[in-house]
């Protein structure tokens, strides 16, 4: 397998994040008139507030992007905080291969370090 690392994304990977959004929307047979998401949007509800509505993620393999993970965090009136993954994807040649659970390990100890009672994923 290739050298798979996974990185807190930044301004710059918005053109990187909306286009893996696009592929995913591919992926699950859906019309790319369905995402109503911009660059803008991305910008504003996750980077340019100090309350993110979101939190995301970049795979890399070798430094080139790969994939993409966004997530944000919920709350229960039973548990207290929570970690719910919106989205995980990888791109095809890279499946099969460790990326996505490697992915989901890694989110897994977001959610321990920031005391998360819970990391929920629903799957279609």
């Amino acid at each position: 397998m290739e050298d798979i690392t996974i990185r807190k994304s930044t301004k710059a990977d918005i053109k990187t994040l909306l286009t893996f959004i696009k592929e995913l929307a591919e992926f699950e047979q859906e019309p790319l008139s369905s995402i109503k998401m911009t660059e803008e949007t991305l910008l504003r509800d996750g980077f340019e507030t100090n309350n993110p509505l979101f939190y995301s993620l970049i795979i890399e393999a070798n430094n080139t992007p790969i994939g993409f993970a966004l997530y944000f965090y919920n709350y229960s009136t039973w548990e207290g905080k929570g970690l719910y993954l919106e989205d995980l994807y990888v791109q095809e040649k890279y499946r099969n291969q460790g990326v996505g659970t490697k992915t989901l390990k890694y989110i897994a100890n977001i959610a321990i370090n920031d005391n998360c009672s819970r990391f929920q994923w629903q799957v279609i």
